[in-house]
């Protein structure tokens, strides 16, 4: 049965935080630290609305309990239940059974399509070392003119710039109106993060390899592709870093860390930089170039949209 979409499901998920996780990377090796009394520790994978959760729960008031739900529509009913209920031993993760998480995006419109390139100055990038954006807000508003105003400013501040494509279709009229928005903001970028699910839509390449290929040749210099519990592969033009990591299994689950995230981000460039080194350069002229600066104190990250 196909799960109805629920009304205000973004505040009614923020009304939700006392239980919800957003980062369960975070928690690895110390989830007992949400409980540190409790007499055992269980992971219900697809808990669905929650009604065996939250009685279970009740049930065994000293059992910690970790309820993952990919479907956040039905996520929020199950943690609202357990709000209700007044339940301090139960939690809530947003993740499918391979640690993929789903995203809900709604608009009507919302305040960030109204950013307009004025409000971008050149002070801010300043002391710039990164600017970071995604397609979520290339649609036709004054806000993608901010987008080509920001990446121009960076350039000129030589700061690194990275794109998510991040493909949320609902967001857009048309997937050919969403791919071509895509399309001409990857130019732009020093680094492109792709998720194996959106290579051949961004790139028209099934392959992965070819597709970096048809990014070096637009001027990219780095592609990470991030394949969900499969692992990431890094390219530049000289070399291929692959990391495919096998499941961590604690209490029947594997969590990943989310490049879409800009921590985890900066966790891929370091490990892709280590992996490359003897085979990539990190000079001037290299294709990692710029990347020492995310280490310094007096550098900032700009995002220039929702990640």
């Amino acid at each position: 049965m196909r799960m109805r979409r629920r009304n205000n499901l973004a505040p009614r998920m923020e009304a939700c935080e006392s239980v919800w996780i957003h980062d369960p990377e975070a928690l690895h090796g110390s989830w007992r630290s949400l409980m540190p009394d409790c007499r055992e520790l269980r992971v219900e994978v697809g808990c669905g609305k929650g009604k065996f959760t939250v009685e279970t729960a009740e049930a065994e008031p000293d059992v910690l309990l970790i309820a993952i739900e990919r479907v956040q529509d039905a996520l929020v009913l199950a943690m609202e239940a357990a709000i209700r209920k007044g339940l301090k031993n139960v939690f809530f993760v947003s993740l499918d059974a391979a640690g993929n998480r789903e995203f809900s995006f709604y608009r009507n419109p919302s305040a960030d399509l109204f950013l307009d390139e004025k409000q971008i100055t050149p002070e801010m990038f300043e002391n710039c070392a990164v600017l970071h954006f995604c397609s979520v807000d290339l649609v036709d508003w004054p806000v993608r003119g901010a987008h080509r105003r920001a990446i121009e400013l960076a350039k000129a501040a030589d700061a690194f710039i990275s794109f998510d494509p991040n493909v949320r279709l609902p967001l857009w009229s048309s997937p050919a109106e969403c791919q071509a928005a895509i399309r001409a903001f990857l130019p732009c970028a020093d680094l492109v993060k792709l998720s194996d699910d959106e290579i051949e839509f961004v790139t028209g390449c099934a392959d992965e390899r070819a597709a970096a290929e048809k990014l070096f040749a637009l001027g990219v210099r780095m592609v990470v592709v991030t394949r969900g519990a499969n692992g990431s592969a890094a390219y530049t033009p000289s070399c291929h870093a692959d990391a495919r990591r096998r499941f961590r299994r604690r209490a029947c689950l594997a969590f990943r860390a989310d490049a879409r995230r800009i921590p985890a981000l900066f966790r891929t460039l370091r490990l892709a930089h280590r992996s490359a080194q003897g085979r990539c350069h990190a000079d001037a002229g290299g294709p990692l170039r710029g990347l020492s600066r995310l280490n310094a104190a007096s550098r900032s990250v700009f995002l220039l949209n929702g990640m």
